[in-house]
Protein backbone atom coordinates (compact mmCIF):
# COMPACT_ATOMS: atom_id res chain seq x y z
CA UNK A 1 0.00 0.00 0.00
CA UNK A 2 3.16 2.14 0.70
CA UNK A 3 4.62 1.97 -2.43
CA UNK A 4 0.99 2.46 -4.15
CA UNK A 5 0.53 5.85 -2.74
CA UNK A 6 4.04 7.01 -3.51
CA UNK A 7 3.73 5.91 -7.53
CA UNK A 8 0.63 7.22 -7.44
CA UNK A 9 2.31 10.28 -5.83
CA UNK A 10 4.79 10.27 -8.80
CA UNK A 11 1.97 10.17 -10.97
CA UNK A 12 0.26 13.52 -9.46
CA UNK A 13 3.38 15.14 -10.13
CA UNK A 14 3.68 14.40 -13.76
CA UNK A 15 0.31 15.43 -14.62
CA UNK A 16 0.55 18.54 -12.95
CA UNK A 17 3.78 19.40 -14.17
CA UNK A 18 2.74 18.49 -17.90
CA UNK A 19 -0.65 20.13 -17.77
CA UNK A 20 1.16 23.55 -17.03
CA UNK A 21 3.53 22.94 -19.33
CA UNK A 22 0.28 22.47 -21.98
CA UNK A 23 -0.90 25.55 -20.38
CA UNK A 24 1.31 27.43 -20.93
CA UNK A 25 2.91 26.06 -24.60
CA UNK A 26 -0.90 26.76 -25.57
CA UNK A 27 -0.29 30.36 -24.89
CA UNK A 28 3.30 30.91 -25.99
CA UNK A 29 5.32 31.45 -29.74
CA UNK A 30 8.03 28.92 -29.21
CA UNK A 31 9.34 30.34 -32.48
CA UNK A 32 10.67 27.15 -33.66
CA UNK A 33 8.04 26.43 -36.29
CA UNK A 34 7.13 28.31 -39.51
CA UNK A 35 3.39 29.25 -38.09
CA UNK A 36 2.83 30.99 -34.76
CA UNK A 37 -0.41 28.31 -34.65
CA UNK A 38 2.26 25.56 -35.49
CA UNK A 39 4.09 26.39 -32.07
CA UNK A 40 1.23 26.18 -29.79
CA UNK A 41 -0.32 23.32 -31.42
CA UNK A 42 2.30 20.62 -32.30
CA UNK A 43 3.99 20.97 -28.62
CA UNK A 44 0.05 20.89 -26.48
CA UNK A 45 -0.68 17.74 -28.72
CA UNK A 46 2.15 16.05 -27.32
CA UNK A 47 1.93 17.19 -23.72
CA UNK A 48 -2.01 15.56 -24.53
CA UNK A 49 -0.44 12.40 -25.74
CA UNK A 50 1.66 12.15 -23.11
CA UNK A 51 -1.26 12.55 -20.30
CA UNK A 52 -3.01 9.78 -22.23
CA UNK A 53 -0.02 7.67 -21.70
CA UNK A 54 0.61 8.16 -18.18
CA UNK A 55 -2.78 7.77 -17.57
CA UNK A 56 -3.14 4.39 -19.46
CA UNK A 57 -0.50 3.07 -17.49
CA UNK A 58 -2.33 4.14 -14.38
CA UNK A 59 -5.55 2.59 -15.48
CA UNK A 60 -3.63 -0.54 -16.08
CA UNK A 61 -1.76 -0.63 -12.71
CA UNK A 62 -4.75 0.61 -10.35
CA UNK A 63 -7.38 -0.31 -12.45
CA UNK A 64 -10.05 2.71 -11.08
CA UNK A 65 -13.21 3.18 -13.59
CA UNK A 66 -12.91 5.19 -16.84
CA UNK A 67 -15.47 7.40 -16.86
CA UNK A 68 -17.34 6.83 -20.03
CA UNK A 69 -20.55 8.50 -19.73
CA UNK A 70 -22.55 10.40 -22.55
CA UNK A 71 -20.00 13.52 -23.23
CA UNK A 72 -17.50 10.51 -24.30
CA UNK A 73 -19.35 8.43 -26.32
CA UNK A 74 -20.63 11.41 -28.20
CA UNK A 75 -16.70 12.56 -28.96
CA UNK A 76 -15.74 9.15 -29.84
CA UNK A 77 -18.82 9.01 -32.10
CA UNK A 78 -18.08 12.27 -33.18
CA UNK A 79 -13.92 11.87 -33.81
CA UNK A 80 -14.99 8.85 -35.83
CA UNK A 81 -17.09 10.94 -38.15
CA UNK A 82 -14.48 12.71 -38.94
CA UNK A 83 -12.25 10.12 -39.59
CA UNK A 84 -14.81 8.61 -41.80
CA UNK A 85 -15.69 11.91 -43.66
CA UNK A 86 -11.59 12.48 -43.97
CA UNK A 87 -11.52 8.71 -45.38
CA UNK A 88 -14.37 8.07 -47.46
CA UNK A 89 -16.04 11.87 -48.65
CA UNK A 90 -13.04 14.36 -48.24
CA UNK A 91 -9.39 14.52 -47.91
CA UNK A 92 -8.53 16.48 -44.09
CA UNK A 93 -5.82 18.63 -43.60
CA UNK A 94 -3.85 16.69 -41.00
CA UNK A 95 -3.31 19.44 -38.94
CA UNK A 96 -6.65 20.75 -38.54
CA UNK A 97 -7.80 17.22 -38.26
CA UNK A 98 -5.16 16.07 -35.70
CA UNK A 99 -5.91 19.18 -33.46
CA UNK A 100 -9.49 18.72 -33.18
CA UNK A 101 -9.11 15.00 -32.44
CA UNK A 102 -6.40 15.45 -29.49
CA UNK A 103 -8.40 18.49 -28.07
CA UNK A 104 -11.60 16.87 -27.78
CA UNK A 105 -10.37 13.86 -26.42
CA UNK A 106 -9.55 16.15 -23.28
CA UNK A 107 -13.09 15.47 -22.24
CA UNK A 108 -12.08 11.70 -21.63
CA UNK A 109 -8.76 12.51 -20.06
CA UNK A 110 -9.31 14.89 -17.81
CA UNK A 111 -12.63 13.13 -15.64
CA UNK A 112 -10.08 10.26 -15.72
CA UNK A 113 -7.22 12.87 -14.05
CA UNK A 114 -10.34 14.11 -11.54
CA UNK A 115 -11.73 10.69 -10.77
CA UNK A 116 -8.42 9.54 -10.21
CA UNK A 117 -7.30 12.63 -7.96
CA UNK A 118 -3.77 13.03 -10.19
CA UNK A 119 -5.54 16.54 -10.58
CA UNK A 120 -8.06 18.47 -8.90
CA UNK A 121 -10.42 21.11 -10.25
CA UNK A 122 -8.31 24.14 -8.31
CA UNK A 123 -5.33 22.70 -10.46
CA UNK A 124 -7.73 22.77 -13.59
CA UNK A 125 -8.48 26.60 -12.79
CA UNK A 126 -5.54 27.22 -12.12
CA UNK A 127 -4.32 26.26 -15.51
CA UNK A 128 -7.20 28.78 -16.81
CA UNK A 129 -5.12 31.53 -14.48
CA UNK A 130 -1.68 30.67 -16.33
CA UNK A 131 -3.07 31.61 -19.46
CA UNK A 132 -5.04 34.25 -18.64
CA UNK A 133 -1.60 35.81 -16.40
CA UNK A 134 0.79 35.48 -19.73
CA UNK A 135 -1.98 37.39 -21.80
CA UNK A 136 -1.86 40.03 -19.30
CA UNK A 137 1.42 40.23 -18.69
CA UNK A 138 2.10 40.55 -23.04
CA UNK A 139 -0.48 43.37 -22.98
CA UNK A 140 0.78 45.13 -19.85
CA UNK A 141 4.27 45.17 -22.33
CA UNK A 142 2.68 46.47 -25.63
CA UNK A 143 0.90 49.19 -23.81
CA UNK A 144 4.02 50.21 -22.09
CA UNK A 145 5.85 50.06 -25.65
CA UNK A 146 8.57 47.21 -24.20
CA UNK A 147 7.29 44.94 -27.02
CA UNK A 148 5.53 44.92 -29.76
CA UNK A 149 2.55 43.63 -30.89
CA UNK A 150 2.44 40.11 -33.40
CA UNK A 151 0.17 42.12 -35.51
CA UNK A 152 0.97 45.40 -37.76
CA UNK A 153 -2.60 46.24 -37.46
CA UNK A 154 -3.17 45.92 -33.43
CA UNK A 155 -0.96 47.68 -30.70
CA UNK A 156 -2.74 45.26 -28.14
CA UNK A 157 -2.80 41.29 -28.80
CA UNK A 158 -1.15 39.36 -26.23
CA UNK A 159 0.67 36.34 -27.55
CA UNK A 160 -1.76 36.02 -30.60
CA UNK A 161 -1.96 37.72 -33.60
CA UNK A 162 -5.58 38.35 -33.01
CA UNK A 163 -6.99 40.20 -30.14
CA UNK A 164 -9.89 38.76 -30.37
CA UNK A 165 -8.51 35.30 -29.26
CA UNK A 166 -7.05 37.29 -26.26
CA UNK A 167 -9.85 38.99 -25.08
CA UNK A 168 -11.83 35.78 -25.19
CA UNK A 169 -9.49 33.63 -23.17
CA UNK A 170 -9.86 36.81 -21.01
CA UNK A 171 -13.60 37.39 -20.88
CA UNK A 172 -13.90 33.13 -20.43
CA UNK A 173 -11.32 33.41 -17.39
CA UNK A 174 -13.17 36.26 -15.36
CA UNK A 175 -15.99 33.62 -13.79
CA UNK A 176 -13.47 31.65 -12.29
CA UNK A 177 -11.56 34.59 -11.12
CA UNK A 178 -15.09 35.98 -9.07
CA UNK A 179 -15.44 32.49 -8.09
CA UNK A 180 -12.20 31.94 -6.42
CA UNK A 181 -12.91 35.41 -4.85
CA UNK A 182 -15.69 34.01 -2.76
CA UNK A 183 -13.80 31.19 -2.23
CA UNK A 184 -10.20 32.40 -1.15
CA UNK A 185 -8.86 34.59 1.37
CA UNK A 186 -7.17 35.95 -0.63
CA UNK A 187 -9.59 38.36 -1.93
CA UNK A 188 -7.59 41.52 -3.09
CA UNK A 189 -5.23 39.29 -5.44
CA UNK A 190 -8.19 38.09 -7.60
CA UNK A 191 -9.52 41.47 -7.35
CA UNK A 192 -6.87 42.79 -8.91
CA UNK A 193 -6.69 40.40 -12.15
CA UNK A 194 -10.74 41.01 -12.38
CA UNK A 195 -9.71 44.92 -12.45
CA UNK A 196 -6.56 44.45 -14.55
CA UNK A 197 -8.83 42.44 -17.16
CA UNK A 198 -11.72 44.46 -16.92
CA UNK A 199 -9.15 47.03 -18.31
CA UNK A 200 -7.53 45.07 -20.88
CA UNK A 201 -11.29 43.87 -22.24
CA UNK A 202 -12.16 47.40 -22.85
CA UNK A 203 -9.06 48.59 -24.57
CA UNK A 204 -9.00 45.22 -27.16
CA UNK A 205 -12.43 46.23 -28.08
CA UNK A 206 -13.63 42.60 -29.19
CA UNK A 207 -17.67 42.65 -29.21
CA UNK A 208 -17.43 38.86 -29.13
CA UNK A 209 -15.86 38.68 -25.75
CA UNK A 210 -18.41 41.37 -24.71
CA UNK A 211 -21.37 39.42 -25.85
CA UNK A 212 -20.05 36.43 -23.96
CA UNK A 213 -19.61 38.29 -20.77
CA UNK A 214 -23.01 39.85 -21.26
CA UNK A 215 -24.56 35.95 -21.50
CA UNK A 216 -22.43 34.42 -18.88
CA UNK A 217 -23.82 36.93 -16.52
CA UNK A 218 -27.13 36.70 -17.92
CA UNK A 219 -27.37 32.79 -17.21
CA UNK A 220 -25.31 33.48 -13.54
CA UNK A 221 -28.58 35.93 -12.90
CA UNK A 222 -30.91 33.33 -14.10
CA UNK A 223 -29.58 30.36 -12.48
CA UNK A 224 -28.68 32.03 -8.73
CA UNK A 225 -31.16 30.28 -6.26
CA UNK A 226 -32.87 33.89 -5.03
CA UNK A 227 -33.88 34.30 -8.83
CA UNK A 228 -34.67 30.79 -9.50
CA UNK A 229 -37.05 30.95 -6.16
CA UNK A 230 -38.78 34.09 -7.15
CA UNK A 231 -39.22 32.93 -10.64
CA UNK A 232 -40.96 29.55 -8.92
CA UNK A 233 -43.70 32.50 -7.86
CA UNK A 234 -44.43 34.23 -10.56
CA UNK A 235 -47.18 34.12 -13.44
CA UNK A 236 -46.80 32.58 -16.95
CA UNK A 237 -47.65 35.97 -18.19
CA UNK A 238 -45.53 37.53 -15.99
CA UNK A 239 -42.38 35.16 -17.32
CA UNK A 240 -43.36 35.39 -20.85
CA UNK A 241 -42.88 39.28 -19.94
CA UNK A 242 -39.32 39.19 -18.36
CA UNK A 243 -38.40 36.60 -20.95
CA UNK A 244 -39.41 39.24 -23.77
CA UNK A 245 -37.76 42.03 -21.80
CA UNK A 246 -34.41 40.58 -21.04
CA UNK A 247 -34.37 39.46 -25.18
CA UNK A 248 -34.98 42.94 -26.09
CA UNK A 249 -32.52 44.23 -24.14
CA UNK A 250 -29.61 41.38 -25.59
CA UNK A 251 -31.01 42.64 -29.23
CA UNK A 252 -30.12 46.42 -28.35
CA UNK A 253 -27.24 45.84 -26.91
CA UNK A 254 -25.96 43.93 -30.00
CA UNK A 255 -27.77 46.35 -32.10
CA UNK A 256 -25.04 48.63 -30.68
CA UNK A 257 -22.04 46.78 -30.93
CA UNK A 258 -22.89 45.43 -34.57
CA UNK A 259 -22.68 49.42 -35.46
CA UNK A 260 -19.94 50.03 -33.73
CA UNK A 261 -17.73 48.34 -35.91
CA UNK A 262 -20.00 48.21 -38.95
CA UNK A 263 -17.82 47.51 -41.93
CA UNK A 264 -16.52 44.42 -39.80
CA UNK A 265 -20.16 43.76 -39.12
CA UNK A 266 -21.19 44.02 -43.18
CA UNK A 267 -17.70 42.00 -44.36
CA UNK A 268 -18.76 39.35 -42.01
CA UNK A 269 -22.78 39.24 -43.63
CA UNK A 270 -20.31 38.88 -47.14
CA UNK A 271 -18.55 35.93 -45.50
CA UNK A 272 -21.89 34.45 -44.12
CA UNK A 273 -23.53 34.31 -46.92
CA UNK A 274 -21.13 32.82 -49.25
CA UNK A 275 -20.04 30.30 -46.80
CA UNK A 276 -23.92 29.34 -46.54
CA UNK A 277 -23.50 28.84 -50.22
CA UNK A 278 -21.55 26.89 -49.83
CA UNK A 279 -22.85 24.42 -47.78
CA UNK A 280 -25.74 24.27 -50.13
CA UNK A 281 -23.50 23.28 -53.32
CA UNK A 282 -21.56 20.96 -51.41
CA UNK A 283 -23.72 19.77 -48.31
CA UNK A 284 -21.31 16.41 -47.51
CA UNK A 285 -18.63 18.56 -47.06
CA UNK A 286 -15.03 19.91 -48.79
CA UNK A 287 -12.64 18.11 -46.12
CA UNK A 288 -11.91 18.82 -42.58
CA UNK A 289 -9.67 22.49 -42.21
CA UNK A 290 -10.17 23.25 -46.56
CA UNK A 291 -12.39 26.52 -45.80
CA UNK A 292 -9.17 28.64 -45.84
CA UNK A 293 -8.73 26.97 -49.73
CA UNK A 294 -12.17 27.44 -50.77
CA UNK A 295 -14.00 30.01 -49.27
CA UNK A 296 -11.56 32.71 -51.19
CA UNK A 297 -12.16 30.52 -54.51
CA UNK A 298 -15.88 30.62 -54.08
CA UNK A 299 -15.69 34.70 -53.48
CA UNK A 300 -13.91 34.97 -56.69
CA UNK A 301 -16.19 33.08 -58.56
CA UNK A 302 -18.81 35.39 -56.67
CA UNK A 303 -17.56 38.56 -58.00
CA UNK A 304 -16.51 37.17 -61.31
CA UNK A 305 -19.77 35.90 -62.43
CA UNK A 306 -22.60 37.55 -60.01
CA UNK A 307 -23.50 41.08 -59.88
CA UNK A 308 -22.61 42.50 -56.89
CA UNK A 309 -22.67 46.04 -54.80
CA UNK A 310 -20.22 48.49 -54.40
CA UNK A 311 -19.89 47.90 -50.32
CA UNK A 312 -19.77 44.36 -50.97
CA UNK A 313 -16.48 44.99 -53.21
CA UNK A 314 -15.17 47.37 -50.87
CA UNK A 315 -15.70 45.22 -47.80
CA UNK A 316 -13.87 41.67 -49.55
CA UNK A 317 -10.66 40.29 -48.59
CA UNK A 318 -8.92 37.39 -48.10
CA UNK A 319 -10.49 35.09 -45.83
CA UNK A 320 -9.42 31.95 -43.78
CA UNK A 321 -12.52 31.24 -41.64
CA UNK A 322 -15.80 32.14 -41.59
CA UNK A 323 -16.31 33.77 -38.01
CA UNK A 324 -19.18 31.33 -37.36
CA UNK A 325 -17.72 28.25 -36.42
CA UNK A 326 -21.63 26.30 -36.94
CA UNK A 327 -21.05 27.67 -40.97
CA UNK A 328 -16.73 26.84 -41.13
CA UNK A 329 -17.39 23.17 -39.58
CA UNK A 330 -20.77 23.16 -42.37
CA UNK A 331 -18.54 23.91 -45.32
CA UNK A 332 -15.83 21.35 -44.04
CA UNK A 333 -17.25 18.52 -42.54
CA UNK A 334 -21.03 18.92 -44.03
CA UNK A 335 -24.15 19.69 -42.58
CA UNK A 336 -23.79 16.45 -40.21
CA UNK A 337 -20.50 18.03 -38.84
CA UNK A 338 -22.26 21.30 -38.30
CA UNK A 339 -24.66 19.55 -36.27
CA UNK A 340 -22.51 17.93 -34.31
CA UNK A 341 -21.01 20.88 -33.24
CA UNK A 342 -24.49 22.16 -32.23
CA UNK A 343 -25.58 19.30 -30.41
CA UNK A 344 -21.95 19.07 -28.41
CA UNK A 345 -22.60 22.33 -27.38
CA UNK A 346 -26.06 21.75 -26.18
CA UNK A 347 -25.83 18.16 -24.52
CA UNK A 348 -23.05 20.15 -22.33
CA UNK A 349 -25.18 22.61 -21.32
CA UNK A 350 -27.86 19.50 -20.47
CA UNK A 351 -24.94 17.54 -18.35
CA UNK A 352 -23.80 21.07 -16.65
CA UNK A 353 -27.48 21.61 -15.95
CA UNK A 354 -28.46 17.90 -14.71
CA UNK A 355 -25.17 18.45 -12.12
CA UNK A 356 -26.24 21.66 -11.34
CA UNK A 357 -22.62 23.51 -12.19
CA UNK A 358 -24.32 26.85 -13.39
CA UNK A 359 -20.84 28.47 -13.50
CA UNK A 360 -19.81 25.71 -16.22
CA UNK A 361 -23.11 26.01 -17.80
CA UNK A 362 -23.01 29.76 -17.97
CA UNK A 363 -19.61 29.96 -20.01
CA UNK A 364 -20.53 26.85 -22.11
CA UNK A 365 -23.96 28.98 -22.78
CA UNK A 366 -21.56 31.36 -23.81
CA UNK A 367 -18.98 29.93 -26.06
CA UNK A 368 -22.22 28.40 -27.67
CA UNK A 369 -23.54 31.98 -28.56
CA UNK A 370 -19.99 33.58 -29.55
CA UNK A 371 -19.43 30.61 -31.88
CA UNK A 372 -22.22 32.05 -34.17
CA UNK A 373 -20.05 35.17 -34.38
CA UNK A 374 -16.81 34.47 -34.25
CA UNK A 375 -14.18 31.39 -34.38
CA UNK A 376 -13.74 29.42 -31.26
CA UNK A 377 -12.79 25.78 -32.37
CA UNK A 378 -9.61 27.30 -33.94
CA UNK A 379 -8.75 29.90 -31.34
CA UNK A 380 -6.27 27.50 -29.26
CA UNK A 381 -6.63 29.02 -25.91
CA UNK A 382 -10.20 29.99 -25.66
CA UNK A 383 -11.33 26.70 -27.26
CA UNK A 384 -8.81 24.93 -24.10
CA UNK A 385 -10.75 26.90 -21.74
CA UNK A 386 -14.31 26.04 -22.87
CA UNK A 387 -12.39 22.58 -22.31
CA UNK A 388 -12.02 23.13 -18.83
CA UNK A 389 -15.23 24.33 -18.19
CA UNK A 390 -16.99 21.42 -19.52
CA UNK A 391 -14.59 19.23 -17.72
CA UNK A 392 -15.86 20.95 -14.39
CA UNK A 393 -19.19 20.81 -15.54
CA UNK A 394 -19.29 17.25 -15.87
CA UNK A 395 -17.16 15.96 -13.62
CA UNK A 396 -19.81 14.26 -11.41
CA UNK A 397 -21.55 13.23 -14.26
CA UNK A 398 -23.82 10.18 -13.34
CA UNK A 399 -22.08 7.17 -15.11
CA UNK A 400 -24.02 4.71 -13.31
CA UNK A 401 -26.25 3.58 -16.67
CA UNK A 402 -22.63 3.48 -18.67
CA UNK A 403 -20.83 -0.22 -18.28
CA UNK A 404 -17.46 0.24 -16.89
CA UNK A 405 -14.05 -1.70 -18.63
CA UNK A 406 -11.89 -1.40 -15.54
CA UNK A 407 -10.94 -5.26 -15.61
CA UNK A 408 -11.15 -5.87 -19.24
CA UNK A 409 -7.14 -5.75 -19.68
CA UNK A 410 -6.83 -6.13 -23.81
CA UNK A 411 -9.09 -3.13 -23.83
CA UNK A 412 -6.38 -0.61 -21.98
CA UNK A 413 -3.27 -2.36 -23.75
CA UNK A 414 -4.65 -1.65 -27.25
CA UNK A 415 -5.68 1.80 -26.15
CA UNK A 416 -2.03 2.10 -24.73
CA UNK A 417 -0.32 0.98 -28.07
CA UNK A 418 -2.69 3.15 -29.83
CA UNK A 419 -1.47 5.88 -27.83
CA UNK A 420 1.89 4.90 -28.85
CA UNK A 421 1.69 5.17 -32.00
CA UNK A 422 -0.27 8.66 -32.67
CA UNK A 423 2.99 9.53 -30.01
CA UNK A 424 5.48 8.52 -32.40
CA UNK A 425 3.33 9.89 -35.59
CA UNK A 426 3.41 12.88 -33.72
CA UNK A 427 6.98 13.15 -32.63
CA UNK A 428 7.64 12.50 -36.69
CA UNK A 429 5.86 15.43 -37.51
CA UNK A 430 7.77 17.79 -35.38
CA UNK A 431 11.20 16.54 -35.98
CA UNK A 432 9.98 17.58 -39.66
CA UNK A 433 8.43 20.95 -39.09
CA UNK A 434 11.46 21.38 -36.88
CA UNK A 435 14.13 20.62 -39.56
CA UNK A 436 11.21 22.66 -42.21
CA UNK A 437 12.43 26.00 -39.84
CA UNK A 438 15.72 25.72 -40.20
CA UNK A 439 15.84 24.98 -43.58
CA UNK A 440 14.06 28.30 -43.75
CA UNK A 441 16.33 29.89 -41.80
CA UNK A 442 19.10 28.85 -43.64
CA UNK A 443 17.40 30.09 -47.14
CA UNK A 444 16.56 33.56 -45.70
CA UNK A 445 21.01 33.73 -44.26
CA UNK A 446 21.46 32.54 -48.44
CA UNK A 447 23.06 29.56 -47.23
CA UNK A 448 23.32 26.38 -49.47
CA UNK A 449 20.43 23.88 -49.34
CA UNK A 450 20.40 20.26 -50.63
CA UNK A 451 16.71 20.17 -51.87
CA UNK A 452 17.04 16.30 -51.85
CA UNK A 453 16.91 16.89 -48.27
CA UNK A 454 14.17 19.12 -47.87
CA UNK A 455 11.99 16.47 -50.22
CA UNK A 456 12.85 13.85 -48.29
CA UNK A 457 10.30 15.51 -46.12
CA UNK A 458 7.22 15.64 -47.93
CA UNK A 459 5.76 12.17 -46.82
CA UNK A 460 6.08 13.26 -42.74
CA UNK A 461 5.07 17.10 -43.17
CA UNK A 462 2.03 15.87 -45.20
CA UNK A 463 -0.73 18.37 -46.28
CA UNK A 464 1.98 21.94 -44.73
CA UNK A 465 1.44 24.03 -47.33
CA UNK A 466 4.37 26.20 -45.76
CA UNK A 467 6.76 23.12 -46.90
CA UNK A 468 5.39 23.37 -50.18
CA UNK A 469 5.93 27.24 -50.61
CA UNK A 470 9.15 26.73 -49.60
CA UNK A 471 10.07 23.73 -52.24
CA UNK A 472 8.84 26.40 -54.56
CA UNK A 473 11.12 29.06 -53.24
CA UNK A 474 14.53 26.40 -53.82
CA UNK A 475 12.97 25.66 -56.76
CA UNK A 476 12.63 29.40 -58.35
CA UNK A 477 15.97 30.15 -56.86
CA UNK A 478 17.98 27.64 -59.14
CA UNK A 479 15.24 28.68 -62.27
CA UNK A 480 13.21 25.21 -62.22
CA UNK A 481 9.64 27.32 -62.52
CA UNK A 482 8.55 23.45 -64.09
CA UNK A 483 9.38 21.75 -60.36
CA UNK A 484 7.99 25.14 -58.55
CA UNK A 485 5.41 25.60 -60.43
CA UNK A 486 4.47 21.67 -59.27
CA UNK A 487 4.96 22.66 -55.69
CA UNK A 488 2.87 25.56 -55.49
CA UNK A 489 -0.08 23.49 -56.88
CA UNK A 490 0.56 21.29 -53.85
CA UNK A 491 0.49 24.02 -51.68
CA UNK A 492 -3.10 25.57 -53.22
CA UNK A 493 -4.53 22.12 -52.41
CA UNK A 494 -4.65 23.66 -49.02
CA UNK A 495 -4.70 27.39 -49.22
CA UNK A 496 -5.94 30.00 -51.63
CA UNK A 497 -3.86 33.30 -50.21
CA UNK A 498 -2.51 36.00 -52.58
CA UNK A 499 0.99 34.94 -52.28
CA UNK A 500 0.56 31.63 -53.80
CA UNK A 501 -1.33 32.93 -56.38
CA UNK A 502 1.12 35.82 -57.51
CA UNK A 503 3.78 33.11 -57.27
CA UNK A 504 1.57 30.83 -59.77
CA UNK A 505 1.22 33.77 -61.82
CA UNK A 506 5.01 34.50 -61.89
CA UNK A 507 5.62 31.02 -62.66
CA UNK A 508 3.64 30.56 -65.38
CA UNK A 509 4.94 33.82 -67.23
CA UNK A 510 8.28 31.88 -66.52
CA UNK A 511 7.00 29.15 -68.46
CA UNK A 512 5.45 31.50 -71.11
CA UNK A 513 1.78 30.21 -69.98
CA UNK A 514 0.49 33.09 -70.86
CA UNK A 515 -3.02 31.97 -71.04
CA UNK A 516 -2.82 30.50 -67.23
CA UNK A 517 -1.29 33.41 -66.30
CA UNK A 518 -4.43 35.49 -66.83
CA UNK A 519 -6.27 32.88 -65.44
CA UNK A 520 -4.81 33.82 -61.93
CA UNK A 521 -4.59 36.91 -61.95
CA UNK A 522 -8.28 37.38 -63.10
CA UNK A 523 -8.61 35.03 -59.81
CA UNK A 524 -6.59 37.19 -57.83
CA UNK A 525 -8.82 39.98 -58.86
CA UNK A 526 -11.87 38.06 -57.73
CA UNK A 527 -10.55 36.92 -54.23
CA UNK A 528 -9.36 41.08 -53.68
CA UNK A 529 -11.78 42.95 -55.80
CA UNK A 530 -9.90 46.05 -54.78
CA UNK A 531 -6.46 45.01 -55.32
CA UNK A 532 -4.80 46.91 -57.72
CA UNK A 533 -1.47 45.11 -58.25
CA UNK A 534 -3.13 42.23 -59.88
CA UNK A 535 -4.84 44.93 -62.24
CA UNK A 536 -1.69 46.57 -63.30
CA UNK A 537 -0.56 43.10 -64.38
CA UNK A 538 -3.88 42.17 -66.00
CA UNK A 539 -3.24 46.37 -67.91
CA UNK A 540 0.36 45.22 -68.65
CA UNK A 541 -0.36 41.98 -69.87
CA UNK A 542 -3.35 43.20 -72.23
CA UNK A 543 -1.61 46.29 -73.36
CA UNK A 544 1.70 44.21 -74.38
CA UNK A 545 -0.98 41.61 -76.31
CA UNK A 546 -2.37 44.39 -78.24
CA UNK A 547 -5.67 43.64 -76.73
CA UNK A 548 -7.04 47.35 -77.09
CA UNK A 549 -10.32 46.82 -75.80
CA UNK A 550 -9.78 45.11 -73.07
CA UNK A 551 -6.65 47.75 -72.19
CA UNK A 552 -8.37 50.45 -72.25
CA UNK A 553 -11.22 48.83 -69.80
CA UNK A 554 -8.79 47.70 -67.39
CA UNK A 555 -7.07 50.88 -67.21
CA UNK A 556 -10.03 52.97 -66.61
CA UNK A 557 -10.92 50.70 -63.92
CA UNK A 558 -7.49 51.08 -62.07
CA UNK A 559 -8.52 54.84 -62.38
CA UNK A 560 -11.59 54.45 -60.68
CA UNK A 561 -11.74 51.84 -58.25
CA UNK A 562 -11.65 53.20 -54.62
CA UNK A 563 -8.16 52.78 -53.41
CA UNK A 564 -8.41 51.38 -49.59
CA UNK A 565 -4.49 52.10 -49.09
CA UNK A 566 -3.59 54.88 -50.67
CA UNK A 567 0.36 55.05 -51.00
CA UNK A 568 3.29 55.19 -53.44
CA UNK A 569 2.79 52.26 -55.21
CA UNK A 570 -0.98 52.96 -55.61
CA UNK A 571 0.02 56.03 -56.97
CA UNK A 572 2.63 54.89 -59.54
CA UNK A 573 -0.23 52.43 -60.95
CA UNK A 574 -2.59 55.42 -61.47
CA UNK A 575 -0.09 57.31 -63.09
CA UNK A 576 0.99 54.33 -65.64
CA UNK A 577 -2.76 53.68 -66.59
CA UNK A 578 -3.40 57.43 -67.37
CA UNK A 579 -0.09 56.92 -69.68
CA UNK A 580 -1.18 53.82 -71.21
CA UNK A 581 -4.49 55.59 -72.46
CA UNK A 582 -2.46 58.73 -73.72
CA UNK A 583 -0.22 56.08 -75.73
CA UNK A 584 -3.80 54.43 -76.86
CA UNK A 585 -4.75 58.11 -77.63
CA UNK A 586 -1.24 59.12 -79.34
CA UNK A 587 -0.08 55.47 -80.95
CA UNK A 588 3.15 55.83 -78.70
CA UNK A 589 4.91 52.76 -77.03
CA UNK A 590 5.47 53.24 -73.41
CA UNK A 591 8.06 51.67 -71.63
CA UNK A 592 8.01 52.77 -68.34
CA UNK A 593 6.56 49.78 -65.92
CA UNK A 594 6.42 51.25 -62.20
CA UNK A 595 6.02 47.88 -60.19
CA UNK A 596 8.80 45.53 -60.35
Amino acid sequence: MIISNKTNTVFHILCVAIWFILCVMFSIDTNQFVYKSLSMILPCEMCILLLFIIVFIHWIMFKPRFPFGIIQLFVMLWTCYMFTHALFIAEAELYRFSYLAITLSLLTLLPYLLRAHLLSVKIIENGIFVMLIIQLLFLSLQLLGIIKSSSSFFSLTGTNDNPNITAMLIAASIPVLLKRMRESTKVYYYLFLVIVSAIYLILLKCRTAYIGLAVTAIVLFLTSEMVRNKIKGLSISTKIFCGVITLLMFTVFSIYLYGSKQASSDGRLLIWKLSSRMITEHPEGIGIGKFGRDYNLRQAKYFMEETTTEEERSLASCNYMAYNDYLEMGVESGVIGMLLLFGFYLLLIYRCYRQKEYLSMSVVVAFMIMSSVNFIYTSMQPWLVLLCYATIGIRNDDQSKIKHTHNLLPIKCICLVACLLVLYRQVNIIRAQLELKRYQSAYDNNEDINIEDVKSLSSIISTSEAYWKFMYDLNSRKGDYEEGYKCLKKASCYVSDLKVYFSLYFCCKSLSENSQCLEYLKQIRGMVPTNLYCRYLMLKYYYEHAMKEQTISMANEILTIPIKVKNEQSDKIRIYAENILLAMDTSKQIQYSPIQ
